[in-house]
């Protein structure tokens, strides 16, 4: 399921921008790799208790929705080569001319309504969509908004100098 969602945003994402450039499937890659990572975290976490009280789960929220918003902040900020989901908010918000940060909120928020629809429709509940999904859904938005307006142009001004190093031929 997961490989149909990635190819389906990536064909949508290339949809929208006129000027393919083959390196962008190396988001297909990224995508899977990233996958592999949030399963192996998953794995090394459940060898710990999970958090009782509704106190801890908030904390771990908290701590996820700000280390999350920081690390797609950084790599979506860097333009290189972003994941496929927020890739694909990155050509819509090019295209609406809207900040990125916006678009990756209705995203993720839309994500999660198609997700926990789809969830009602096939196994009769919720599954695993529960309210930190919903409030990460938000929040990661959110988050990368708040480290764009505090520290974006330090970012862009360390990717110009970058850019000068690199001699032209």
């Amino acid at each position: 399921m997961t490989c149909l969602i990635l190819l389906r945003t990536h064909i949508l994402q290339e949809a929208l921008r006129k000027d393919f450039k083959p390196w962008i499937l190396l988001q297909l890659i990224t995508g899977f790799l990233f996958g592999y990572c949030n399963t192996f975290a998953g794995w090394i976490f459940s060898l710990f208790p999970a958090p009782q009280s509704i106190v801890m789960r908030g904390v771990f929220t908290c701590i996820g929705f700000v280390v999350g918003g920081f690390g797609v902040w950084l790599y979506s900020s860097s333009q290189v080569l972003n994941m496929p989901s927020e890739g694909i908010v990155a050509v819509i918000a090019e295209k609406l001319n809207k900040p990125f940060h916006i678009i990756k909120i209705y995203h993720d928020v839309i994500s999660v309504i198609i997700g926990a629809s789809g969830c009602l429709i096939f196994i009769h509940s919720f599954g695993s969509v529960g309210i930190g999904t919903v409030v990460i859904s938000i929040m990661l938005g959110t988050m990368v908004g708040i480290y764009s307006r505090a520290w974006g142009d330090k970012l862009k001004a360390v990717f110009e100098k970058d850019k000068s190093l690199v001699k032209e031929k």
